[in-house]
């Protein structure tokens, strides 16, 4: 599979965010994954 991402550190910058919102909605993702 190809990947989505340019470079490592635009692949960690995209996961940090990812990380930073799941925080934010963590009874919505928590709710989803059951």
């Amino acid at each position: 599979m190809e990947t989505l991402y340019k470079s490592d550190t635009g692949k960690s910058e995209i996961l940090n965010l990812y990380d930073e919102k799941l925080k934010d909605l963590n009874i919505d993702y928590q709710y989803k994954e059951v």
